[in-house]
């Protein structure tokens, strides 16, 4: 079985990180959008739409002898998180911009 190349699981892992961060960022500035107070108002939406993920992190990091993996988990739901919220705040940003 041939090895992969550093480059190819560095580039692997690029666009997995892409694709998670442009949908959740996506989901959430559509769920969010119109309301120019959705960075403190929609933090259940947030919370409801990667809930799962961080979920698996934490029985992951309970669980899951392989600590790497563990940890993959975890950065997954906290990019999750983090562009779940970017989302909210560029949907807030955009709604109070149309108000004015």
């Amino acid at each position: 079985m041939r090895e992969k190349s550093p480059a190819a699981v560095f580039i692997n892992g690029g666009i997995v990180v892409i694709v998670i961060a442009a949908y959740f960022f996506t989901c959430e500035y559509l769920l969010s959008r119109r309301n120019p107070q959705a960075t403190w108002k929609d933090w259940p939406t947030i919370l409801a739409l990667t809930l799962t993920l961080i979920i698996t992190a934490i029985v992951a990091l309970v669980v899951e002898p392989n600590k790497s993996a563990a940890l993959q988990a975890a950065g997954v739901a906290i990019l999750a998180v983090v562009f779940s919220c970017a989302g909210a705040v560029v949907a807030a940003r955009a709604a109070r911009h149309k108000s004015l």
